[in-house]
Order: C-alpha cells, then structure tokens, then sequence
C-alpha cells in the first residue's frame, strides 16, 4: 500500500470523525447561546440596577411591590401575606417567588 493511499485512509477515517462530534458540537454551542442569551440578560439588569432603584416603589397603591421583579425586569409584582413566624412577617412575590422577612413590631 503506497503513502498516499495510507494517508487518503487516516484523512477519511479523520473526516469521518469529526463530522460524528458535529451534531455534539451543535447542541453545546446551543447551549452557549442560551447561556449567553441569560448573560446578557443578567448585565443589562446590573448595568441599570441604580437606575431602576431610583425608581422603585415600595409600596403602589394597597399593594406592597417586589423588589428584586422591579429591580432585574422593571415589573411592578405585588407581595402577598404568606404563613409567618412567631417573630416574622412574610411576604411573598408569586411572580418571582421571593420572600421577605418582615419583622414584627
């Protein structure tokens, strides 16, 4: 067998290989996109936290407003009553799913 006919076999054995790891490849750069898409979502959030504090009301009529939906979207999530403590308050957003402890007084 010449050189040249054992090299065509590695570089189609070669080729063979890497076209196999494609549909892998594409499924992981997928997945960075999203991450990506997540990413930038989280820095714009950051880059206009100040802004949007600035902005924020705690309170929007009867209703008590989330912070963390007004701070990383700008939605207004009202806070309802959830089964406190002996010693705490709580509030919870349905939208977000956070908590927060309010102490009693």
């Amino acid at each position: 067998m010449s050189i040249e006919t054992i090299l065509g076999y590695e570089a189609a054995y070669l080729a063979k290989s890497m076209q196999g790891a494609a549909p892998e490849l594409e499924a992981e750069l997928r997945e960075i996109e999203r991450r990506k898409i997540e990413i930038v979502a989280k820095l714009n959030a950051a880059k206009f936290a100040q802004k949007h504090l600035l902005d924020f009301r705690p309170r929007v009529g009867r209703d008590f407003q989330c912070p963390r939906c007004w701070l990383q979207n700008e939605t207004r999530s009202a806070l309802v009553a959830a089964p406190g403590t002996n010693t705490d308050n709580i509030l919870r957003c349905h939208a977000c799913g956070a908590d927060y402890l309010i102490p009693l007084q």
